[in-house]
């Protein structure tokens, strides 16, 4: 057996010990609501759920949310190196647009390429950030193969503030200019980045409000290696952005009401790859959102809770290659509207009823893929039985898009026991689909690449088993998971340098990941995961059996942190590997194995002040998580935080 499989299934085996060894007074886990749309702990819910919460997010120092999901197991981050480029998703082996991002339930728009930026959505004033990993589109819809990424804001009536500035520096160096002249050492590295954050809420007699904020400003002129061994300064990658949301609650009739908006916009360079660079190029992105929604936990009765959200959307990217041709530029906007509307049931104490439908138009103007317009619709049911130990929960939903084929159905089946109050067994299966963007359906650029109209939706089914252990001061999860897709949508060039989307036969993705949290003497943790994924091409008559493996998706990946979060000197030190992938389909070239190391510390002052100093690949490691875009080596950030509160208003 595979080293990688071994330790996994290992592992997975004596956990069963491990939670006998470490039985003691059960403490509430965190609350979940992503894998069943009910609030529960994460021990009931029937899928692999992780959470990650607002301590968490303080202790790794991140700024944006994908820094704050770093080491969930089963999830790979994919950037294209400096901060402000695009950083996507993968759960189990997905591709980014088959996982679904919410922000407090409500889908983040992506029906013209399904893609979400992560490094766009700031961590400030997040309450915690639940990801669903398995296939959810019973659920959630379409797109939701992969999982979900649920990002929860904070909802609570204390008075706070918090305020944090920082500064981002390089080690400066000698490098070598793209005409092949050296360049002496830039002291600019060591003012390269400045961040500043606000977030707080108040109550304001009835209404409860919440505010954040922040502004950066980024020059990411680090110096990297290029193939050749050459010690080059990354030019073109500027960046200058910043964000806020307003998020108002009060009490209406027998529930509450909450209006929240939110403005993100960032204005940065695109360096492009080592071997396209663009040098000039430009890229503007704009996002603004707005909802409105009421819940109330009596509707015609105490036992049913309803629950209507309203929501507007529109987004912006607007690139330009070259300033000076016009001819070179692009401009995609999004306009998305919709309501769901969900209620939950209590029929007696063993049997709950969750079901709901949700409407949404989009409308797209986009000087590459038209202005194509989609009004999508579905209806989702979903019974939870709990008879004695067990919990299972089935849900069934269908979908129709009025631009794209007949309506499709999506399922679902999951199973909790309780082995005891700390350990319970898990076992899960489902049916999921994606639907092809407008990006996939409509494209016609300038560049001759275009888009099929002809395309299937990808279909998934996937399952998986586990143990989930949470005595309060530990915590484990281990599942062995596989998941099946057929007519994956791929983009490929052709003869002509020209790109065109096709279905392109099946892939499997079985796999294995562990997840451990400890934490002792009261102020230390350790956080540690892995994950092992084997990727398998089924295209073209390929078999398991020829060893094909799809790009991107390495077989090991593993984090490990060590940390003390109490007293006035707090710190984490935190590493993460992952092993090589391929670069192409035919694995022929790859990516090679990386492993980084960051520290972070933190010394709390009086008056609520603290100043921390974060080191982020401190070893300097040379790596790149797609091809042809170095990441940044080490950087030094130095910043201080004030935080005040007071006490939840009655």
């Amino acid at each position: 057996m595979h080293k990688g499989k071994a330790l996994a299934f290992a592992l997975l085996a004596a956990s069963a010990g491990m939670a006998g060894a470490q039985s003691q007074d059960l403490t509430l886990s965190d609350v979940a609501v992503t894998a069943t749309r009910i609030q529960e702990s994460t021990i009931d819910a029937p899928a692999a759920i992780a959470v990650v919460t607002a301590a968490d997010i303080a202790a790794k120092g991140a700024t944006t949310v994908a820094e704050a999901l770093e080491g969930v197991p089963g999830l790979t981050l994919t950037s294209y190196g400096p901060e402000g480029s695009v950083v996507s998703a993968s759960i189990r082996g997905s591709t980014s647009n088959e996982v679904v991002v919410l922000i407090d339930g409500v889908r983040v728009a992506n029906a013209l390429n399904g893609t979400v930026d992560l490094s766009t959505l700031p961590a400030d004033n997040i309450e915690r950030i639940e990801v669903l990993r398995a296939g959810a589109s019973a659920l959630y819809g379409p797109d939701a193969v992969g999982g979900v990424i649920n990002i929860i804001t904070n909802s609570s009536s204390a008075t706070r503030l918090s305020a944090t500035v920082e500064n981002g520096a390089f080690v400066p160096g000698e490098s070598v200019s793209s005409a092949g002249s050296p360049e002496g050492a830039d002291a600019g590295s060591l003012v390269d980045s400045q961040k500043l954050s606000v977030s707080g809420g108040t109550a304001l007699g009835a209404v409860g409000v919440e505010g954040a904020g922040t502004l950066s400003r980024a020059g990411n002129a680090y110096l990297y290696t290029d193939p050749s061994g050459i010690t080059r300064q990354l030019a073109n990658a500027g960046l200058l952005g910043g964000d806020g949301s307003l998020a108002l609650r009060a009490p209406l009739a027998s529930g509450t009401i909450a209006a929240e908006g939110a403005v993100d916009y960032s204005n940065v360079g695109v360096p492009g790859s080592e071997e396209d660079p663009s040098p000039s190029a430009n890229q503007q992105n704009t996002r603004l959102s707005g909802t409105l929604g009421y819940t109330t936990g009596h509707f015609l009765s105490d036992l049913l809770t309803t629950s209507l959200t309203a929501y507007a959307e529109y987004t912006e990217v607007a690139y330009v290659y070259d300033p000076t041709q016009p001819s070179t530029a692009s401009d995609d906007k999004l306009w998305t509207y919709g309501a769901d509307l969900q209620e939950e049931a209590s029929v007696s104490d063993a049997l709950t009823l969750v079901y709901g439908l949700s409407l949404e138009y989009d409308s797209a103007l986009s000087t590459d893929v038209g202005s194509p317009t989609r009004l999508s619709s579905g209806v989702y049911f979903e019974p939870s039985l709990v008879v004695g130990k067990l919990s299972i929960v089935p849900a069934i939903r269908y979908d129709y898009y009025s631009d794209y084929a007949p309506g499709d159905v999506s399922g679902m089946l999951g199973f909790s026991y309780r082995l005891s109050d700390d350990v319970a067994l898990k076992l899960d299966a489902s049916r999921a689909y994606r639907v092809p963007t407008f990006e996939d359906l409509y494209t016609q650029d300038a560049y001759g690449d275009t888009g099929n109209p002809n395309l299937l939706p990808e279909s998934g089914w996937s399952g998986e088993i586990g143990v989930v252990v949470d005595t309060g001061r530990l915590s484990y999860s281990g599942f062995v998971f596989t998941r099946y897709m057929e007519d994956l949508i791929v983009w490929e060039t052709a003869p002509d340098f020209t790109s065109h989307p096709y279905n392109i036969g099946a892939a499997l993705y079985p796999g294995a990941e562990q997840e451990l949290k400890l934490r002792f003497a009261r102020r230390f943790y350790v956080d540690a995961a892995y994950t092992f994924l084997d990727a398998y091409d089924l295209s073209d008559g390929l078999t398991i059996a020829d060893n094909v493996r799809l790009p991107y998706t390495p077989e090991d990946t593993a984090s490990l942190a060590v940390g003390s979060d109490r007293g006035p000197v707090t710190w984490r030190l935190g590493g993460s590997y992952a092993s090589a992938r391929f670069e192409d389909s035919t694995n022929t070239t790859s990516l090679p194995p990386y492993f980084v190391l960051d520290a972070l510390v933190r010394v709390a002052l009086a008056r609520g002040w603290s100043l921390y100093v974060a080191a982020d690949n401190v070893l300097g490691e040379q790596y790149q998580l797609s091809a042809g875009y170095p990441m940044p080596p080490t950087e030094i950030r130095v910043g201080a935080n004030l935080s005040a509160h007071g006490a939840a208003s009655r």
